[in-house]
């Protein structure tokens, strides 16, 4: 077996670590499968492929223990990034505090990346500046292909942002890559609606973009205003422009001046819509502010004054007004007719019941 060069193993709580965590697994790979592949590495002392609790289907992960160290460093570097059934698998030793893993502490993100760039090249690149404890590409569920940006996560601060620091602006199959520090979902929006707050009034909302424009054209655009403190077009994860951007300048009148004269300017053939930052919750309160003004208020039925409201009366031809939903016996209020709109009384034909002519009078009752 060839001479391999071994890295430092990890230790936990003062055990060296012999277990290592296997991602990226083709789902018909079993544990016989798993233990004949690192069984060539050393003595597998257990593997375990984990699985759906009610379909039992794999998870597309799995975990192998080695009995010693030497043993799993050694699987760990041959076998990281080898192809299995098809795919690459990843591996990296299992840590049983999910802390570590979880805390974000070195990891960094990677945008902007060519679609020829795996993991393993990735790992390549960023294993000089230290040990890596985690090294993924964001794929695409269903082509498996690279979605531009990825991530990396080292053992120490100091080489995570010795690679921030080296990496970050450099040129990576001809495109010029990001590498900055990763930040939590929460924690960016947190972020950004702070610097909302914090340039309120100076931050201008670009939109209407051309594909062509990029930072630097936006900033031409925007730099006779003033100063321009922040610019920026975003874009998705595979670099092709969103059509929106936002431009921060030092004043909040250089930026009134710059929206003014702006708005509805052409560009590329298309008129920019420019209108001052605001977060979400603000935009949508305005915006449902605005609905609520546009509405018509409710108007209520007229009451001619002239048609008094009056209980019913029981009596001879009485018939109970019954509404959908209302119980019987649950008597409604009913309108009394104007004199001039009175009707000929209809009373119900049958047998005890007689009818009579307008103008004359009914008896109260009537038997035969």
């Amino acid at each position: 077996m060839a001479q391999v060069d071994q890295v430092e193993v990890p230790t936990q709580n003062g055990v060296t670590m012999t277990s290592l965590y296997v991602g990226d697994l083709d789902a018909s790979i079993n544990e016989a499968d798993l233990f004949e592949i690192f069984s060539q590495m050393g003595y597998v002392v257990s593997v375990r492929v984990c699985r759906d609790l009610i379909s039992h289907l794999s998870l597309g992960y799995g975990y192998v223990n080695f009995s010693n160290p030497q043993e799993a460093s050694r699987a760990l570097n041959l076998m990281n990034f080898s192809t299995v059934n098809g795919k690459p698998i990843r591996i990296m030793y299992s840590y049983r505090d999910p802390s570590i893993r979880k805390s974000g502490i070195a990891n960094i993100f990677v945008k902007n990346l060519d679609k020829g760039i795996d993991s393993k090249a990735l790992y390549e690149t960023f294993s000089i500046f230290g040990n890596i404890l985690s090294c993924k590409i964001a794929t695409d569920d269903v082509s498996g292909q690279s979605k531009g940006y990825g991530f990396v996560q080292f053992d120490s601060k100091e080489a995570a942002q010795s690679a921030i620091e080296k990496l970050n602006g450099m040129l990576l199959n001809d495109k010029q890559v990001f590498v900055g520090p990763f930040i939590r979902k929460e924690n960016r929006k947190l972020g950004a609606e702070q610097n909302v707050d914090k340039n309120k009034g100076m931050n201008l909302y670009v939109k209407n973009l051309d594909d062509s424009v990029t930072d630097e054209k936006l900033k031409e655009l925007f730099f006779e205003f003033g100063t321009i403190t922040s610019c920026k077009v975003m874009r998705k994860p595979n670099g092709v422009s969103m059509g929106f951007g936002f431009v921060a300048l030092s004043t909040v009148e250089e930026a009134s001046r710059a929206l003014v004269e702006m708005n509805g300017k052409m560009v590329v053939s298309k008129p920019l819509y420019v209108a001052l930052a605001q977060r979400k919750e603000d935009r949508r309160a305005r915006l449902q502010a605005q609905f609520s003004q546009m509405r018509p208020p409710t108007m209520l039925p007229p009451v001619n004054p002239c048609m008094p409201m009056i209980p019913p009366q029981l009596g001879f031809g009485y018939q109970q007004q019954l509404l959908p939903g209302v119980r019987p016996n649950f008597y409604m209020p009913i309108v009394q007719p104007h004199p001039s709109f009175v009707q000929p009384q209809m009373l119900p034909r049958g047998r005890g019941f007689h009818r009579f002519p307008p103008g004359r009078n009914m008896p109260g009752r009537s038997f035969h």
